[in-house]
C-alpha cells in the first residue's frame, strides 16, 4: 500500500526461535545466530516505515489536525456512558461504557452534525478533507544533552 518494501520474514524469525531458561533470569525468547540478518532487516523496516510512513510530516499534520478538531468538539460531544450518563469525550477514560463508544464514527458524526456548536470542529474536519493542511513552519532536533535526563537528576 505504502510502496515499501519488507526484506525480512516474519515466518521464518517465528519458526527460528524458541523459548530458553537462563539461570537466575528466567526465560527469554532466543534466536538462531543464522537470523541476525533477518532481525537486522525487521528493525530497518521499522525505522524505514517511522520516517517514511508513521513520522511523515502530512501523517503529522494530518494528526494534528484532527487532535483540534476533538478539541473543539469535547464541549458539545457527548458519549453516553455507564447508566445512560451523557459524558464528554475527555471525560470517557473514566467510564469504560462510554469509552468503548469512542472510535472512528465519532469524526463522521462530528461531520455530519447540525450542532452549531461543532461548526469550528466541521470547518477544519473539511480542511483535511480537501488537503488544506496546517502550514509547516519548521522543526530542529534536539542535541541529545537536551533531550536526555541522566539518573544523577
Amino acid at each position: 500500500m505504502l510502496g515499501i518494501q519488507k526484506t525480512f520474514d516474519a515466518d521464518r524469525l517465528m519458526k527460528c526461535s524458541h523459548v530458553h531458561e537462563i539461570p537466575n533470569a528466567g526465560p527469554h525468547v532466543v534466536y538462531d545466530s543464522k537470523e541476525v540478518w533477518n532481525i537486522y532487516e525487521l528493525f530497518h523496516t521499522r525505522y524505514s516505515l517511522h520516517k517514511r510512513a508513521y513520522q511523515h510530516r502530512v501523517s503529522n499534520c494530518i494528526e494534528l489536525m484532527l487532535t483540534e478538531v476533538l478539541i473543539m468538539a469535547n464541549e458539545h460531544f457527548k458519549v453516553t456512558g455507564m447508566d445512560g450518563k451523557l459524558c464528554r469525550m475527555s471525560d470517557a477514560i473514566d467510564d469504560m461504557v462510554a469509552y468503548a463508544k469512542l472510535s472512528d464514527w465519532v469524526i463522521m458524526a462530528i461531520q455530519n452534525s447540525a450542532e452549531p456548536g461543532l461548526a469550528p470542529a466541521r470547518e477544519l474536519l473539511q480542511r483535511v478533507r480537501r488537503r488544506d493542511m496546517f502550514k509547516f513552519v519548521g522543526e530542529t532536533v534536539l542535541p541529545t544533552k537536551v533531550c536526555s535526563h541522566s539518573q544523577d537528576e
